[in-house]
């Protein structure tokens, strides 16, 4: 398991590949001492901290090329790693975490978009160039479209959370026969 965690670590598409792998073969330990009393025997003694740190290894780089595979919008390392997550018994988690980061960013980008008050200064600027014949207005009108914008509030939990009920309340209405 260990071998087949420190492979993991691999660049490109082999690394999901190998964190399935790694991830599999946790869940197969992981079940067989479920199932099995096997307390007492000092090799599985000695096993059972190196699986926990096989676990956290695997679990820790899946969660960071997840991150990167769906800012890339790579399919099928997404789901590598979705599978990474349902072996280490971790998928719903991060799913949702996954669904309320998307759906904060897309709320943030929307309110950005939107922002009335942004669009009020540009109507007020655009009104001083036209009484000023143009001039020091426009000095002024560079400066102000070289501001970076103040930074909208955070999305609120609720915000996000709706989002992700929508989202989930529409995928069991696609699944519902006709």
């Amino acid at each position: 398991v260990m071998e087949e965690a420190s492979r993991a670590k691999v660049v490109g598409s082999t690394v999901g590949r190998e964190s399935v792998k790694a991830a599999r073969l946790i869940r197969d330990v992981n079940e067989v001492f479920d199932e099995t009393d096997l307390s007492g025997i000092d090799v599985v003694e000695h096993l059972k901290p190196l699986i926990t740190t096989a676990t956290k290894r695997v679990s820790q780089l899946s969660k960071e090329r997840f991150i990167k595979a769906v800012k890339a919008l790579n399919q099928s390392e997404i789901g590598s790693f979705l599978q990474c997550f349902y072996f280490l018994g971790d998928l719903h988690d991060q799913v949702d975490k996954a669904v309320v980061n998307i759906t904060s960013k897309a709320v943030i980008r929307v309110r950005e978009a939107l922002d009335v008050s942004r669009i009020g200064d540009m109507s007020k600027v655009q009104q001083q160039q036209q009484q000023s014949g143009g001039g020091s207005s426009s000095e002024k009108q560079r400066q102000e479209q070289q501001r970076p914008p103040p930074p909208p509030p955070p999305p609120t939990r609720t915000t996000a959370h709706q989002c992700h009920r929508h989202y989930h309340h529409h995928q069991q209405k696609l699944q519902q026969p006709d």
